[in-house]
């Protein structure tokens, strides 16, 4: 038998090359970040010193709708001077769990069911291993 993950090979499928149009190392993508940093950085200030640690969970869940990288490089900071290590450390499991969330659901309801079991699976085994290292820390 073969294991899922082992693609089998059809002679009816092409598999195109991507047209890649942008430079990924265009300063107007690294502004765009540094821009995005910036912006995650100043609501995580403003959410800290409004609702405390909430805030720093709301913005964490919110940002890891679209992206983890912001939001850890954010955190990651903001725990040398504002926050506790072990709120940084949660905001960043919320993060990257909630963006897991959204890569299954996508894979879910643009793939079929098969793809997202195959998915969702190894993103919810993720999930319990990011908040069982938060639980020990």
């Amino acid at each position: 038998m073969v294991p899922f993950f082992v693609a089998r090979k059809s002679k009816s499928e092409q598999i195109s090359q991507p047209n890649i149009d942008q430079n990924p190392l265009d300063l107007s993508s690294a502004l765009i970040f540094g821009g995005l940093l910036v912006v995650i950085l100043l609501l995580g200030e403003f959410l800290k010193n409004a609702f405390g640690d909430a805030g720093v969970y709301a913005l964490a869940a919110a940002s890891g709708i679209a992206d983890v990288d912001a939001i850890t490089l954010s955190l990651t900071r903001m725990s040398t001077e504002s926050i506790d290590l072990s709120t940084a450390t949660l905001g960043i499991v919320i993060a990257a769990a909630v963006n897991n969330l959204v890569k299954s659901g996508m894979s879910w309801s643009i793939g079929n069911r098969q793809l997202g079991v195959y998915v969702g699976v190894p993103m919810v085994v993720s999930l319990g291993a990011g908040l069982a290292l938060v639980w020990f820390l």
